[in-house]
């Protein structure tokens, strides 16, 4: 009976060992575990600090790089600025050559015109006869009636001007602005038949008219007159204007 008791006590004790190792080792596993957990906390808290340190220096970078950017941006601007001007005032130089060297050639070209039309062409006297395309041309300053003037022409071998050509016109115009002078048009004879002193027909020649004219407005107006903005206009015989004389240039 003691035997049986004595037994039944080692085995409860076994089995309370037993117990107690089988709780030992499902213990450390999981202390491990939480162990392990512990630790991967920590690094990740160690992680988030970390990044949270670094995070507002990215932004700073960024603006840096940008100004970085911009900067090199406005030099190359300022560069291709710089070029630009610097091409430009070349080609302004070239063009001032160019110009001063047309302005010689113009010089030298008036030079040997003025050699080749000798200075007796149109006549050695002291008045001023001006030479233009084979004709020489006295614009006299003192008013008269266009019969006055058609004489004084005549006394000096030439007649009123007879103008044949656009380029005689301009010729006159530019030597005669501003001031009122008679041509050797007329329609004294017949009426509304002009006629050119020199018997150039009329008909066929050019005409610088003003609009409307010549229209005999006033009557009598049987005298052509070349207008101080180069126009021709009939007016009296009677009036006052100054003449211009033309002769043939010498040979």
């Amino acid at each position: 009976m003691q035997s049986d008791v004595a037994r039944e006590g080692l085995q409860d004790d076994f089995m309370l060992l037993s117990g107690r190792n089988y709780f030992l080792r499902r213990v450390k596993p999981v202390h491990v575990i939480c162990t392990l957990l512990a630790v991967s906390y920590v690094l990740i808290v160690v992680l988030f600090v970390t990044s949270s340190n670094d995070g507002p220096k990215q932004p700073q970078q960024v603006e840096s790089n940008d100004t970085a950017l911009v900067v090199a941006a406005m030099q190359g601007n300022v560069q291709s600025s710089a070029v630009g001007q610097r091409t430009l005032g070349d080609q302004m130089t070239a063009l001032q050559n160019k110009f001063d060297t047309l302005l010689l050639k113009m010089t030298d070209l008036e030079n040997i015109m003025k050699k080749d039309i000798p200075a007796n062409l149109c006549g050695t006297g002291s008045e001023a006869w001006e030479y233009y395309n084979g004709s020489c041309y006295l614009f006299l300053n003192v008013k008269s009636t266009w019969m006055e003037g058609k004489v004084k022409c005549e006394t000096k071998s030439a007649t009123l001007t007879v103008i044949s050509s656009e380029g005689e016109q301009s010729f006159l115009v530019g030597k005669t602005r501003d001031q009122r002078f008679w041509i050797g048009l007329t329609d004294m004879d017949e009426e509304k038949e002009w006629q050119w002193v020199d018997g150039t027909d009329y008909k066929s020649s050019i005409k610088f008219w003003l609009p409307n004219e010549p229209n005999d407005s006033n009557q009598n107006e049987d005298c052509a007159e070349l207008r101080s903005g180069g126009e021709w206009n009939d007016v009296r015989c009677n009036d006052q204007c100054f003449t211009i004389c033309e002769k043939k240039a010498s040979t």
